[in-house]
Order: structure tokens, then sequence, then C-alpha cells
């Protein structure tokens, strides 16, 4: 079980990041720079009150700080522990 405040790496088997993965095609060069890449961290904040979908915080590669939720069945699969 996922807890808030625990950090997570972001991890795809094929080294895709979260909005590639999403979108199922590659992202253009600018794209990528807004992309959660393969390998970074984020920090999950809470969870949906309606979907119950956790919701992760990351800075993008241009420094903007990123909030969005994920599908639980992805979260499981690509996001690992960070251990402290």
């Amino acid at each position: 079980m996922a807890n808030v405040g625990e950090r997570y790496a972001f991890g795809h088997a094929d080294g895709l990041g979260f909005g590639e993965l999403a979108k199922g095609e590659p992202l253009t060069a600018e794209m990528r720079e807004l992309d959660l890449k393969d390998g970074q961290e984020v920090t999950l904040i809470a969870f949906d009150e309606d979907s119950e979908w956790p919701i992760i915080e990351w800075t993008d590669g241009t420094g903007i700080n990123r909030i969005t939720t994920v599908e639980p069945d992805i979260f499981d699969s690509t996001f690992q522990l960070v251990e402290a």
C-alpha cells in the first residue's frame, strides 16, 4: 500500500517517459522536456477524493513543478518505492 509523503521512482521497462507511455507514441523534443522521465523520482502527495487515484508531484526538465494523477495499475507497475 502506497503512503502519502513517500518517494517513488518512475521506471518503464522500455525506458519510456510517462507521457510517452500514456500517448503510445514518441513525443516531440519539446514535450520530452516536460515529461516525467524514466528513473525520475516523484512524491506521492495525496489520493484523489473521487477516483482514489494516486496524485504525484515532480519537477520537469524545465524546472517547473508538476502534479498529476496516475491510474492505480500504472502506478503499481511503474513506480517503485525509494528506500530512505
